[in-house]
């Protein structure tokens, strides 16, 4: 094993540790927990996303590794792997960060609604007032898309 990926595995166990000892110590639980996450762990709290999902035996409760995810509150301009209820997105792009399987994986360009905004998918409770063609929100390479003004 190389020097780095020990390094890596070191720090994201140390993380990990400091955020349960942490939400232990200060005996968190719903809400209060889930507003102090962020950070890696191994499932994602409603209202979090994810920006890198790796395989360790920190979550796994067998011999086989499972994943675990480097979860944040949502913010204008983040890549995420997964969108978030409330929030759009105005790209897709794709990584092997965001793999399951160590292949690429598709990732969003978050975007907070706000008025004019060109999107790749409307929020609940939002309309649009325009529509064009694409590639920006395209999950095939090379495949038109559409992409909508939003209003509110």
């Amino acid at each position: 094993m190389s020097t780095s990926r020990t390094f890596r595995i070191l720090r994201r166990t140390i993380l990990t540790i400091t955020a349960v000892m942490v939400l232990f110590a200060t005996n968190l639980t719903g809400a209060s927990a889930t507003r102090a996450l962020t950070g890696w762990a191994c499932s994602t709290p409603p209202g979090y996303v994810y920006d890198e999902v790796q395989y360790s035996y920190q979550c796994s409760q067998s011999s086989w590794t499972s994943p675990v995810y480097h979860v944040l509150a949502p913010y204008d301009g983040l890549t995420a792997c997964v969108s978030a209820t409330g929030w759009t997105y105005d790209q897709i792009t794709y990584t092997s960060g965001c793999s399951f399987l160590g292949t690429t994986a598709t990732t969003f360009h978050l975007r907070q609604p706000v008025d004019g905004l060109w999107a790749c998918v409307v929020p609940s409770g939002w309309s649009y007032t325009a529509t064009a063609t694409t590639f920006d929100c395209s999950y095939t390479t090379g495949v038109p898309s559409t992409k909508f003004q939003l209003v509110h």
